[in-house]
């Protein structure tokens, strides 16, 4: 939907607005961002059109949201395709003949068609002459035809609605003051409002009633608006008090003398004529408090739309904030992961370090027990004076020995008394039984790994003198304790 040449939106709205089938569409797609629609027909410039503000209020409410819809359309190719499908289906007559007229390869719509089924000739009022013509306009736009301009139909009612539409979107008062201004009828206004008024009382409907003549037809006009307000239950009390300035009272008193002008009014009804006036302008502040509870409720609406907009953000942030705690669980994980795996490595190198000082250990036991081997011919070559000496020397010597089989124990225990022997499988031993030695002597072939860093780890912190031995011959082991 482009533009329109002859018409315009409030038109189409007003048309939208009638139709229930088309209201349908219309509220589903309004009610699902009320403030957009909202604030996009307050931007279009036939806003403030009387082919919107002239409808009663039920009407006018479902007006502005098909305004709503309109604007939004003009920039929207999919929400505009989707106002033409509905409005296909509501006015599915008008839709059949550009259907036929787009089939028989016309150029231009048939405007009495469209007229003719829509029924403007039935009704009395202008509103069907209005939606026919902005339904046709809307048709003929759509399906890229031209309007028929040449039909006699066409060049009479395009020259009434573009005159209404010039009429209504001003101000009704400027008209009246431009009017009362070019036909220089402002000192014949304001002597007609200032002989009125004192003929009718002061500037509002409670001082008309208390100065009139009962007898006059004035006083009649004023009690049967009075009593007319009665058949609907209208507090007449709610605007009798209500006072007018004088501009107010003068715009009244610019339109009577139009209509004057015009002959459409007698001169000699001048006072009743102001009476109904008063009576029209408290109704009118009435229906425009009517309108501002219904513009507050728009704001209301407005308000609940934004908090319902904070609590939609609200928890878009709660799932940003659950994905974000999701995703911190899920790295927190891998760094579990990460670091349980750093452990394991840790612990491996822990024991590849253990395994390789164990083996470290082992080629010095090996070292020892080959010098070991390596001294045996050393000591069996020895002359028996030194033998003596070594083996009287041992005896002497306070030695502990852990390690070896219990047997074998038992021997030395028997050639050396003194010795502290401990033996392979006792890894609770004292390890201050060291203390006080001169040697400590290990049974490489015969003693346990727990007992042997116990004992290794002890005897380098006190320093003491470390035989390793292996094999049975006691002598052997005494000759070298004796060296």
């Amino acid at each position: 939907m482009q533009h329109y040449i002859y018409c315009n939106d409030a038109l189409l709205a007003g048309a939208f607005a009638r139709s229930n089938k088309m209201m349908r569409f219309i509220d589903s797609k309004y009610n699902t961002d009320k403030d957009k629609f909202y604030q996009a027909a307050k931007k279009n410039d036939r806003f403030k059109s009387r082919f919107i503000t002239g409808n009663r209020l039920p009407i006018r409410m479902s007006a502005i949201k098909a305004l709503g819809i309109i604007e939004a359309a003009k920039s929207d190719e999919a929400l505009d395709r989707e106002m033409f499908g509905a409005a296909s289906r509501a006015f599915k007559s008008i839709y059949n003949i550009f259907e036929d007229t787009k089939r028989l390869e016309f150029a231009h719509g048939f405007m009495e068609e469209v007229f003719y089924t829509m029924r403007v000739g039935d009704n009395k009022t202008d509103d069907r002459l209005h939606d026919a013509y902005a339904l046709y306009m809307y048709f003929c736009d759509e399906y890229d035809l031209n309007p028929d301009d040449d039909s006699e139909l066409f060049q009479r009612v395009v020259p009434v609605v573009q005159g209404k539409e010039i009429a209504y979107m001003q101000d009704f008062a400027d008209i009246g003051r431009k009017f009362a201004k070019d036909w220089e009828q402002e000192k014949n206004a304001r002597d007609l409002m200032e002989s009125t008024a004192h003929i009718c009382g002061g500037k509002s409907l409670e001082d008309i009633g208390a100065h009139l003549d009962p007898e006059s037809p004035e006083a009649g006009i004023f009690n049967m608006m009075w009593d007319f307000a009665q058949l609907d239950n209208i507090p007449v009390s709610m605007y009798e008090g209500e006072r007018f300035t004088n501009k107010e009272i003068q715009d009244i008193f610019n339109v009577i003398s139009m209509n004057i002008i015009k002959n459409a009014c007698i001169p000699d009804d001048i006072n009743i004529y102001y009476v109904a006036a008063l009576y029209m302008r408290s109704f009118a502040r009435l229906y425009h408090e009517a309108e501002a509870v219904v513009d507050a409720y728009a704001g209301i609406v407005r308000e609940s739309e934004q908090q319902k907009e904070v609590m939609r953000n609200n928890v878009a942030m709660a799932s940003k904030i659950a994905e974000l705690e999701k995703l911190a669980k899920e790295r927190q994980e891998k760094l579990n992961a990460i670091q349980l795996e750093l452990d394991r490595e840790k612990k491996k190198n822990r024991e590849l370090a253990e395994a390789a000082a164990i083996k470290d250990e082992q080629i010095k036991i090996l070292q020892n027990v080959l010098q070991e081997n390596d001294s045996r011919p050393a000591a069996a070559d020895a002359d028996e004076g030194t033998k003596t000496k070594k083996l009287e020397l041992a005896q002497n010597t306070k030695a502990v020995v852990f390690g070896g089989h219990p047997n074998w124990q038992a021997e030395l225990k028997k050639a050396a008394p003194d010795y502290n022997i401990v033996d392979a499988d006792n890894y609770g031993f004292d390890a201050k039984i060291m203390d006080k030695a001169d040697v400590v002597v290990i049974k490489t072939d015969y003693m346990a790994h727990a007992q042997w860093y116990k004992v290794i780890e002890r005897a380098r912190k006190l320093k003491k003198r470390t035989v390793f031995f292996s094999g049975n011959n006691i002598e052997e082991l005494l000759l070298k304790i004796g060296s």
